[in-house]
């Protein structure tokens, strides 16, 4: 066996060790996925403005996670490999967009990519405060949040069901997540403070 051989063959057994079937690799990366997918997902959502785009990318990103999933090296940072996967499939996405005519310059990529790079630690530590802020809330607007982004109802059916307008719902739910981002970047002043 010549030297060559030797290491690829180390490469393959330190990347996949103990995943004998296709069932265990499977059974690995759904649990590396379900603890990221949270973080992932608001990532995505936080770099695209259209809710539908984001979507559409999210599930190329798993799509691809899986696909390439036989190349990552178990024991390494599953989160930053999935991390830069989203990177590039966000970038993928703004580039082609930009060939359907909205025009983003290679500049305004390139540095969106580099202001996104911080984000999987930020989102950590939003995901940590956000719990602390929405118990903060009255119990009117945890309700209005609970209707809105935990559960299949519509806006237009929240506002049936609370007996308002769809236009005083959208407007409460704007002041509901204007203050809960206020809360979160309060929070997180204080505990970057409390790291210096």
């Amino acid at each position: 066996m010549s030297i060559a051989s030797l290491e690829l063959s180390q490469l393959h057994v330190k990347r996949l060790p103990s995943v004998s079937t296709p069932k265990d690799r499977a059974a690995i990366f759904v649990g590396l996925l379900r603890k990221s997918d949270r973080q992932l997902a608001a990532y995505v959502h936080a770099s695209l403005a259209n809710w539908s785009d984001a979507e559409d990318v999210l599930q190329q990103v798993r799509a691809s996670l899986w696909e390439r999933f036989d190349r990552f090296e178990l024991g390494t940072d599953f989160n930053a490999w999935a991390f830069t996967t989203a990177r590039y499939a966000i970038l993928n996405h703004l580039s082609n967009k930009s060939r359907d005519g909205l025009q983003l310059k290679p500049e305004l990529l390139e540095s969106l990519a580099v202001d996104m790079a911080p984000f999987p630690a930020v989102c950590d530590i939003r995901l940590e405060i956000m719990p602390q802020c929405i118990s903060k809330l009255s119990e009117g607007n945890r309700h209005l949040l609970t209707l809105c982004y935990n559960s299949d109802f519509t806006i237009k059916e929240v506002a049936t069901l609370l007996n308002r307008s769809t236009n005083a719902v959208y407007l409460a739910v704007s002041r509901v997540r204007r203050w809960l981002r206020r809360c979160i970047e309060h929070r997180l002043a204080e505990v970057q403070r409390e790291d210096v």
